[in-house]
């Protein structure tokens, strides 16, 4: 896997019990493409598609201005107080970023080659999983596809 044309794609995982939960695929992942100035705030892709209201929105927005320097994320407020579930996060998270939407990961098509370049404990301390390997790409899980730290660390593990 040291062809320099090679690339990381992460999956949302959302999850300890992976064969159940859904999941985002990122294609061609590219840092820069979740930096994007015209995205649509996660706020109202959520009021669009869930049941949401304005009203707990801006409480949801409070508790994560007034927390400073221990604030949470919009999602892990939402979800917190119930307003919204982690699979709707998930799914509105596909939206803004423009990914497609999978309901489980395919455990069950992992080859044993995808495991054995990545080690072990990076995959747990990262919580990430690969998942396929294609002659560009390798996909994998992660739990967070914003971090792109451990996708970056991989790339090296990969001599990607």
């Amino acid at each position: 896997m040291s062809d320099s044309s090679e690339i990381i794609r992460p999956i949302i995982k959302p999850d300890k019990s992976p064969e159940t939960n859904s999941v985002l695929r990122v294609q061609n992942l590219h840092q820069e493409s979740f930096k994007t100035n015209n995205q649509k705030p996660l706020g109202q892709i959520l009021l669009k598609n869930t049941t949401l209201t304005e009203e707990q929105l801006e409480i949801a927005l409070s508790v994560e201005s007034e927390d400073g320097e221990d604030s949470k994320k919009l999602g892990e407020v939402l979800i917190e107080k119930k307003f919204i579930s982690q699979d709707q996060l998930l799914k509105a998270l596909a939206v803004q970023l423009d990914l497609p939407y999978y309901e489980k990961l395919p455990f069950a098509d992992i080859g044993p080659e995808l495991v054995e370049f990545i080690p072990l404990h990076f995959c747990r301390e990262h919580q990430l999983v690969p998942v396929s390997k294609d002659e560009f790409a390798v996909t994998v899980a992660v739990v967070d596809p914003l971090n792109t730290f451990p996708l970056d660390d991989l790339r090296l593990i990969l001599n990607t």
